[in-house]
């Protein structure tokens, strides 16, 4: 879950209030072995992820899927690759 915590009326997207990112990079410090997330919900949660996580993103970690919904989400954030972890 990219989400810990959240509130929302409904079921849209759009009505999360007070959302706290889930510690994902914590987690992914401490399996070093995952080398891929997928977004398996749908662009919304891709979304909410580049949201929390756009610092991180724009590190140069990541690079996007090959197909055009991973491009279209993740497309503005330039992943070189880097002597570190990277993860797709």
């Amino acid at each position: 879950d990219v989400l810990e915590s959240s509130e929302r009326k409904g079921s849209l997207d759009s009505a999360i209030r007070k959302e706290k990112a889930a510690p994902i990079r914590e987690f992914l410090g401490c399996n070093p072995s995952i080398r891929r997330i997928c977004f398996a919900t749908g662009k919304g949660s891709a979304l909410m992820f580049c949201k929390h996580f756009k610092d991180w993103l724009s590190e140069g970690s990541f690079h996007a899927g090959s197909d055009a919904q991973s491009r279209g989400v993740f497309g503005k954030f330039t992943c070189q690759q880097t002597a570190g972890h990277r993860i797709e």
